[in-house]
């Protein structure tokens, strides 16, 4: 599982870059969060964590924000 989603994170830098290069910033910046999204959970699966019924109920389902810094307000929202 961490190996899958680690490539997942690796196809969508690799495609966030292609975007950048052709100034379609706006799919870069969606295909960095996901590879971001995606090398989170991998991380998380390192550390442990267990899936239950899916990869996003593992404690990430309500916010991503929650899951790695324990509150919403822990980084900066826009």
């Amino acid at each position: 599982m961490i190996q899958e989603f680690l490539q997942k994170a690796e196809e969508n830098l690799r495609i966030a870059r292609v975007a950048f290069d052709q100034a379609a910033y706006n799919a870069s910046v969606n295909r960095s969060y996901y590879a971001s999204f995606q090398a989170a959970i991998a991380a998380l699966a390192a550390e442990g964590l267990k899936k239950k019924g899916g990869i996003r109920t593992i404690g990430c389902r309500r916010s991503l924000r929650v899951c790695l810094f324990g509150s919403e307000n822990s980084i900066p929202q826009h």
